[in-house]
């Protein structure tokens, strides 16, 4: 039986629970092509150089795609470079969060992220 590679995204996955997701898909036996979803170059980078130290079969499954959660243009640029990279996806574990002031009464922010 011919095994299927999937593809999942984990947002803010270079700390924190989104880590540790993507730290678990690394112990699989077939590990999942694993989109690791940050706003920090460097943080990620260094994430994804520890995540493949420890489980070397994760080496060519990790890709780093810089996210800005909440910025639209960021949103654009990560959806398009997902869909010229891996075409499809099979799961998003959305696990990033933005802060908000929540003394300003913003409308819009509100809808965005509702």
């Amino acid at each position: 039986m011919e095994s299927i590679t999937r593809t999942i995204i984990v947002t803010g996955s270079n700390k924190g629970i989104g880590f540790g997701i993507v730290e678990i898909l690394c112990r699989r036996d077939n590990i999942p092509n694993i989109i690791m979803a940050c706003r920090s170059k460097e943080r990620a980078e260094a994430s994804k150089a520890k995540l493949e130290e420890a489980y070397p079969k994760a080496k060519g499954k990790l890709t780093i795609i810089l996210l800005e959660v909440g910025v639209e243009k960021s949103m654009l640029g990560f959806v398009n470079e997902v869909k010229e990279k891996f075409g499809e996806v099979d799961c998003l574990v959305n696990n990033a969060g933005i802060a908000i002031n929540v003394d300003e009464n913003n409308e819009e922010l509100s809808r965005k992220t509702a």
